[in-house]
């Protein structure tokens, strides 16, 4: 059995929710780039907007096995926020590593 339509509802939420964060802290890595006119801009935006969704889709996945469950797991609305936490995090520690040393985090960090 899977899970009432509210609780995917509130899955594609935090998704929707985590992909705006992802763009907010991601705003830093589009704001000193030269962009010349409003194409560039339009792209270079709408990339930052599709990394960060994708980006999101990590945590949505693995929230996912957790939330569409049939019966509830005690204490999943603490782990769901721990979880956008730990991403909301991350994706700020990247942009302070991508101020530092103009690079994003990879397999040497």
């Amino acid at each position: 059995m899977f899970a009432g339509p509210e609780r995917r509802r509130a899955l594609c939420f935090s998704w929707l929710v985590g992909t705006g964060t992802g763009t907010l802290a991601g705003w830093s890595w589009i704001t000193g780039l030269p962009l010349g006119g409003p194409q560039a801009w339009l792209f270079a935006h709408a990339a930052l907007v599709s990394t960060a969704a994708t980006l999101a889709l990590l945590p949505s996945v693995l929230l996912a096995a957790l939330l569409l469950r049939a019966q509830r797991v005690p204490g999943e609305a603490w782990i769901q926020g721990a979880v956008w936490a730990l991403f909301g995090l991350l994706l700020y520690a990247d942009t302070r590593v991508f101020a530092l040393f103009r690079y994003h985090f990879n397999g040497m960090i």
